[in-house]
């Protein structure tokens, strides 16, 4: 038998033994002790915290610039090469497909409608939806006024009309080609130029009577003609009309007789004629307002050179000026120091590379000032 050493020993012996029965006891009684109960868990996320998002604004695609219509008018199938016709129309188109997200050209060629008249061309445009519409030559300048007048929300652009009288009170018709234009130097050039070549000097100059442009072109030929050859004689002709035809072709006749070398014309188709008759007979020829060689049926080889105006270098800009509302001004004139004032490309073949020289001289010193024509480009009057 087992014998305890000592009170103490048997001391905590005998709590410890009364602990484990006590304890034996309970778990007797109640059994294993459960475990927590929980629900069990499911596959949720843990929360998170989310700012509001505000909807980003639905960006509508900004709406297609309208293209506008701008309206051409004028007789182009049959313009003479050169001429401000023609340029118009080459000028229109190139300047349309340039700019076709901006505009589109509607066309109304006067010769190829049952109706040669302007107002009912002009009219034709304003039912395509036109804008702006440009009417080629002088010929049709009434048309345009009538037009403008009519139609005060739509603009107008006349080129080529040398006395646009009542222009400026109408605020919807613009032109090029009008008042101001330096004739006085176109005649300056070519008077230097037939003084140049003459040899018997001797020339002949055919102009319309009784207009601002007749004159400046007869004195500003006279002053050319003193400033190349100042012993030279100018025999002028005028005529009454531009499209009498068989008047211009006279003129020919008429200026040979008096012994001359050299013939010029600024007198539209009848100054054409003349021109045409003149080169036929061995004259040399100086053409205005177009290019004689391209026009001549016959002895191209005559013609000394041509004197051009070009809308063409002022139409595009100013079309742009128009549709975007600030014109930059109401007539724009035919002058040398704006480049619209021009020879043709060629040069006949009696004209000597030291003639073009002096020539280009004249036409940068005439641009710039320094050398006047003599002639008031007001009155077409000798200074």
């Amino acid at each position: 038998m087992i014998r305890l050493a000592s009170s103490p020993l048997r001391a905590a012996f005998f709590c410890f033994f009364v602990i484990a029965l006590t304890t034996a006891c309970v778990l007797g009684q109640t059994g294993t002790p459960a475990l927590p109960t929980e629900t069990p868990a499911t596959n949720v996320p843990p929360t998170v915290a989310v700012s509001p998002v505000t909807p980003s604004p639905v960006l509508e695609a900004s709406p297609t610039p309208a293209v506008a219509v701008v309206g051409l008018v004028g007789r182009f199938a049959n313009a003479p090469a050169g001429s401000t016709g023609a340029f118009t129309f080459s000028g229109m188109q190139t300047a349309a497909s340039t700019n076709s997200a901006l505009y589109t050209l509607a066309v109304v060629d006067i010769d190829a409608t049952d109706s040669a008249d302007p107002n009912s061309a002009i009219q034709m445009t304003l039912g395509r939806g036109a804008t702006l519409v440009v009417v080629a030559s002088a010929e049709f300048a009434d048309a345009a006024r009538t037009a403008a007048q009519s139609n005060p929300d739509v603009k107008f652009v006349l080129v080529d009309e040398s006395n646009p009288s009542g222009a400026s009170t109408l605020q919807n018709l613009f032109v090029v080609g009008g008042s101001g234009n330096r004739a006085d130097q176109a005649g300056f050039l070519a008077g230097a130029l037939a003084g140049y070549v003459s040899q018997v000097r001797i020339v002949g100059l055919v102009t319309i009577a009784n207009t601002l442009e007749g004159k400046m072109y007869r004195n500003g030929f006279q002053q050319g003609l003193l400033y190349s050859c100042g012993d030279c004689t100018l025999w002028p002709i005028e005529l009454d009309s531009a499209t009498d035809l068989e008047a211009g072709k006279g003129t020919a006749a008429r200026l040979i007789n008096v012994k001359i070398d050299v013939m010029a014309a600024f007198a539209g188709a009848a100054g054409e004629a003349g021109l045409a008759e003149g080169a036929a007979q061995g004259l040399w020829v100086i053409g205005g307002d177009h290019d004689a060689e391209q026009a001549l049926p016959v002895a191209k080889e005559r013609v000394l050179a041509s004197l051009l105006y070009r809308p063409d270098l002022l139409l595009p800009a100013l079309i742009n000026e128009l549709l975007a509302g600030v014109p930059s001004a109401s007539s724009l004139p035919f002058t040398l120091s704006n480049g619209t004032i021009t020879f043709a490309p060629a040069f006949g073949p009696d004209v000597s590379p030291a003639v073009i020289e002096l020539l280009a001289s004249a036409i940068d010193q005439l641009a710039s000032g320094t050398l006047d024509t003599g002639v008031d480009p007001v009155t077409g009057e000798l200074r």
